[in-house]
């Protein structure tokens, strides 16, 4: 802390998650019996150190221009004077009141052709489509695009008033068919490059977006779960990664006799939709085992066939039998050790890639673990989850 306020003049943000640290470290030295109160807060702090740690990196530097004179030639006033900062300030207030925020227009120049789409995801995102739009898309089509940052909830309202966009991006995996019943979308099949395009992605991809015939969306995100693990602990442990079910069953009490967790996700990715979506690992375990969600051609429930309920068993054993938590912030317990190896989505490899510095070589991802069935067959397929793209008819 003292370094940067030199460097700096005096402090500054840059040095608030030091000092925040700093004072709870002091007052666990100065009340130790009060330790295990300040836990959660402890691993808060640790992940605000691990950001930080990232942003002092990164160090960007910024130049507005670059001036070349002669040595005692008389240079530009750098900075204005109070008058002209205030009136500067006065305008980019009021500005505030009539910038659009949520839009992201591309320079329209000379184009004569023109789409509306919108995007159903954060402002970063948004932002760099826009980019890739100006840079590549507008100039090799000559059709420019009006990018618009909108809730989901928008979308079905906007269409039925005749409002709604040209394209959307990000829709949730149970929506598209919605539209597609509704006549409201367009059936990508019928397009002569569509098998081309098609190879872009995995063929499971594709599932959620049939329909009597036709596909209605393309995937632009399929998610699904992998095995993390701290190679470290499980090294000091004398575990290997486990390949079966078996062989996590056999680690699990080595584990708990250490006061160690495995974590099994049972977050619904899709919560924020109106529609239940099923529990991915509950669908991991369904598929590995041959079950399905569907019979008769998708016109009934195999909720009640054997695979089904033996998966569901096979399940909640977990918890009723193990003692493995329902719920926790497996991020933050990865990176403190408390849980050295669980299921999670595969985006957690961005988090702690850039929020877990210190633990960076020291864990690593793998495949689920398989299922064997009588035969001696394995099985370690992952449910997915996929958001998609889609074109309206009007």
């Amino acid at each position: 802390i003292k370094n940067l306020e030199e460097i700096s003049g005096g402090g500054s943000e840059t040095t608030s998650s030091l000092h925040t640290s700093l004072i709870q470290l002091e007052k666990f030295i100065k009340y130790p019996d009060e330790i295990h109160t300040g836990l959660e807060e402890f691993n808060s702090n640790n992940a605000a150190l691990g950001t930080w740690i990232q942003t002092m990196k990164e160090q960007p530097l910024e130049i507005d221009y670059l001036l070349v004179t002669e040595a005692n030639a008389k240079l530009p006033k750098v900075n204005g004077n109070f008058f002209e900062n205030m009136v500067y300030e006065s305008q980019r207030f009021i500005s505030s009141f009539f910038n659009d925020y949520d839009s992201f227009v591309t320079e329209t120049g000379e184009y004569s052709k023109k789409i509306e789409v919108w995007v159903i995801t954060g402002r970063d995102q948004s932002d760099i489509l826009r980019r890739l739009i100006d840079d590549s898309f507008t100039p090799n089509t000559g059709i420019s695009v009006d990018v618009k940052l909108v809730p989901e909830s928008v979308v079905l309202p906007a269409t039925l008033s005749g409002e709604g966009p040209d394209v959307v991006i990000q829709l949730n995996e149970n929506l598209p068919i919605n539209y597609a019943l509704r006549n409201a979308l367009v059936d990508l099949s019928e397009f002569e490059d569509f098998s081309e395009v098609m190879t872009r992605f995995d063929e499971s991809a594709l599932v959620p977006f049939e329909y009597s015939g036709g596909v209605y969306a393309l995937p632009d995100e399929q998610i699904h779960q992998m095995l993390f693990y701290r190679e470290d602990i499980l090294d000091e442990l004398g575990l290997e990664v486990p390949e079966t079910w078996d062989d996590l069953f056999k680690m699990l009490p080595i584990l708990n006799q250490n006061h160690l967790d495995f974590f099994m996700d049972t977050t619904v990715i899709n919560s924020a939709s109106s529609q239940a979506v099923p529990n991915t690992t509950y669908a991991t375990l369904l598929f590995q085992q041959g079950g399905e969600f569907y019979s008769n051609n998708g016109e009934s429930s195999a909720l009640n066939s054997t695979e089904a309920m033996e998966s569901f068993k096979f399940w909640t054993d977990f918890y009723t039998n193990y003692g493995l938590p329902v719920t926790a912030n497996f991020y933050n317990r990865m990176r403190t050790g408390e849980i050295p190896i669980g299921i999670a989505s595969y985006t957690n490899y961005n988090l702690l890639s850039v929020f877990a510095p210190e633990i960076s070589g020291s864990w690593k991802m793998a495949p689920l673990p398989s299922y064997v069935n009588e035969d001696g067959e394995y099985n370690n397929v992952a449910a997915s989850y996929v958001k998609g793209s889609v074109i309206f008819n009007q």
